[in-house]
């Protein structure tokens, strides 16, 4: 994946900010990256040593149980933690070129 976001980012294409991505996403039902482990994985691999594993907004353990209120707040923590390390750009081009799960309701 690191390779893929790479030549994304060589691309140059601007990334919309969090706000507009997530709404988006809202618009479509979407909840979360498919592999959500990976991307919190791939963002731990740029953790900086100052910064502490109780410091980083983990994924919810199960988020299809989640709504999709909280696991958008949970991804845009993420994001301001990218942000803080120096790799939003790089978060938000992973999140983008992700498979997302659709929240569907069961009425």
């Amino acid at each position: 994946m690191e390779d893929y976001i790479d030549a994304l980012l060589q691309e140059g294409k601007p990334m919309p900010d969090i706000e507009e991505f997530l709404e988006e996403k809202k618009s479509e039902c979407f909840a979360f990256p498919d592999r959500w482990d990976q991307f919190c994985h791939y963002l731990w691999s740029y953790n900086k040593p100052r910064q502490k594993l109780e410091d980083f907004p983990h994924a919810p353990l199960n988020p299809c149980v989640e709504s999709l209120a909280y696991t958008h707040l949970k991804i845009k923590e993420q994001v301001e933690w990218a942000m803080e390390a120096g790799i939003e750009e790089r978060a938000m081009t992973y999140l983008n070129a992700s498979n997302w799960t659709k929240k569907v309701s069961i009425e």
